[in-house]
């Protein structure tokens, strides 16, 4: 998501780098359009579920700062521990097996940015 925000040349719009302008600047209506882009490409962009929790915010910047605060703490042991559990708890179902892989390896990548490898020395560099 972040790529896709840098890539358009649109970053101010959640690094608040520059303030917007002011509503009566004749520039504010294309600030905000762009702000309204950006905003859309996050929400589009997370579970169906927490739209309805994060919509209220005012500009994309209020938008990825919450879900920064609220989603994006690293290393929370809570969110690590349900992360594992996800893990262990899932089943193929109806998926097809290529979705199945899909969903435990974007679990995995998830869990290891978080709780990255504790081992050191050899077995670290053969882990790699």
């Amino acid at each position: 998501m972040e790529r896709a925000i840098k890539g358009n040349g649109l970053t101010s719009h959640i690094d608040r780098v520059t303030e917007p302008p002011p509503r009566s600047d004749p520039s504010y209506h294309k600030w905000q359009q762009r702000d309204h882009t950006v905003f859309n490409w996050i929400i589009n962009n997370i579970e169906a579920d927490l739209v309805n929790e994060v919509s209220q915010y005012a500009t994309a910047n209020d938008l990825w700062e919450g879900l920064a605060v609220t989603y994006g703490s690293g290393a929370d042991p809570f969110q690590v521990y349900d992360l594992h559990r996800q893990t262990d708890a899932i089943k193929q179902e109806g998926m097809s097996l290529e979705a199945l892989w899909q969903k435990l390896q974007g679990l995995w990548i998830s869990i290891d940015r978080r709780e990255p490898n504790p081992m050191e020395g050899e077995v670290a560099s053969a882990i790699q």
